[in-house]
Parts: C-alpha cells; sequence; structure tokens
C-alpha cells in the first residue's frame, strides 16, 4: 500500500475533496481505494470532526486521603462534557460519580449495584445514564449529542421527541 501525502493531490485521489477537517491530513491510500485522515490533538474521528473535550482546572475535585477525584473527559459527540468519579478509600472502597466536584455531597451519586438495577437514570443529568459492571462497579455513559436518557425507555433519546 502506498502511502502519499502532498499539498496538491493528483486528479482521481481520495484526498482531492480535503476530507480531512481541524488540520488533519491526508493519506491517499491508493491500492484500498481509501483514505485515512491523521487527525492533530483534540480532534479525533474518521474526518478529524470530533473534539476531545479536556476536563477542566481542578475545581472538580482536590485529592485528599478521603477522597481521590478523577476526572473523564468525552468527546464533542457526547451530551456531557466530562464527568468526575471519586473513590473514598479510607471510608471503603466505595466509588461514587460527580457531575464536577467530588466534595459537594449533593452531587455524589452512588448507584445500587447489588440490586435488581443494571442501568439508570443519574440524578444529578439527563444527560447520562449508569451501567453497573461485574462486583458491583459503577460506570457512567453518557449520551449522544443531542440525546437525552429516558427512564422508562432505559435508552438515550433525540432531545427534540
Amino acid at each position: 500500500m502506498v502511502l502519499a501525502n502532498t499539498t496538491v493531490f493528483p486528479v482521481g485521489s481520495r484526498c482531492a475533496s480535503q476530507p480531512c477537517q481541524n488540520g488533519g491530513r491526508c493519506f491517499d491510500l491508493s491500492l484500498a481505494d481509501a483514505y485515512y485522515c491523521s487527525c492533530s490533538y483534540p480532534y479525533t474521528g474518521f474526518h478529524c470532526h470530533i473534539q476531545v473535550w479536556e476536563c477542566p482546572p481542578p475545581f472538580w475535585g482536590v485529592r485528599t486521603p478521603e477522597m481521590i477525584p478523577q476526572c473523564y473527559a468525552y468527546s464533542s459527540d457526547r451530551a456531557l462534557r466530562y464527568s468526575c468519579r471519586c473513590y473514598m478509600p479510607v471510608t471503603s472502597n466505595l466509588s461514587t460519580l460527580a457531575l464536577n466536584n467530588c466534595h459537594d455531597k449533593n452531587q455524589l451519586f452512588v448507584a445500587n449495584c447489588n440490586g435488581e438495577k443494571e442501568i439508570g437514570a443519574v440524578p444529578f443529568t439527563n444527560k447520562a445514564y449508569y451501567i453497573c459492571t461485574r462486583k458491583g462497579v459503577v460506570s457512567l455513559k453518557p449520551c449522544w449529542l443531542n440525546h437525552l436518557w429516558n427512564n422508562t425507555l432505559k435508552k438515550c433519546v433525540p432531545e427534540n421527541i
């Protein structure tokens, strides 16, 4: 397979239409009748059209012996930019979810993964849902952009419906 990346692409090149966005570089994969976009951070996706958000400065929580916050950034095709998971190693092995601040008790959420619910609504946002995984670990999943969680249907649905 031959890779070609030049400023001016020959007639018939898949890169001639400049499919890569946001400064992505196009590579013509002539033997495969395809192209590949090499994206620069913070962009990703087939055409470098999806931005990866960064976690904000540490206003989402400061590490203490009682609480260890971790921020999870999402991409621009998701309804949430980021979320936080808060670990409490001293008091228990409990892991909670927070929207943006591990030290605000009103923003913490612990799903009952030992109960019957394996998937459901997150109380601090309708743009995400939780999933209980093996061994009672909770995972927060954001809906796609312009979608909201419907707890009755147990899935993300378009906002305008």
